[in-house]
């Protein structure tokens, strides 16, 4: 897969990959809550399994997502014959593996007893709502049918929430 901020086609994507971290959302989350977790400097009582389900939700929306939507890339493209998939996963937002990112962001931390894991939530939160932005331009603007599609799933990210 090329992915990266060079393989983006909009500037707006460009220049948010860098704000995300060096490859992926989760690397800064995942690095200081590694290293948080490995000095033992809070001793939390997170109850492990409800925690659990956080990362395993996240990771199997992320799953679903490829599954659902052959289409679905780290860069935003629109190919000749691709079609909106109204169905499954979005059926309830518009980007799911979006949404599925911000669960693990906030379980995986969680996992590893590390508040600090979360200091990165917000400004990865709106960095994601700089790219989902942009992104339904370029969306509108290139696939047939998304307009459409956008009068029928109201929600982009957060069920009941944006």
């Amino acid at each position: 897969m090329h992915a990266g901020p060079t393989a983006e086609t909009r500037t707006v994507q460009r220049l948010r990959r860098p704000a995300c971290s060096c490859r992926s959302p989760g690397d800064g989350p995942s690095v200081l809550s590694i290293t948080d977790s490995a000095g033992r400097r809070f001793r939390t009582a997170v109850s492990t399994w409800p925690v659990d389900v956080l990362v395993v939700l996240g990771l199997g929306i992320g799953s679903l997502v490829v599954i659902q939507n052959g289409y679905a890339s780290a860069n935003i493209t629109v190919e000749e014959d691709q079609k909106v998939v109204y169905t499954g996963l979005y059926g309830l937002v518009r980007h799911p593996m979006y949404m599925g990112s911000l669960i693990m962001l906030v379980g995986f931390p969680l996992a590893l007893s590390s508040y600090w894991g979360l200091v990165f939530l917000i400004p990865i939160a709106i960095v994601l709502v700089v790219r989902v932005s942009d992104e339904e331009k370029a969306l509108n603007q290139e696939l047939a049918g998304y307009t459409d599609y956008t009068q029928q799933v109201h929600y982009r990210l957060v069920p009941g929430v944006w």
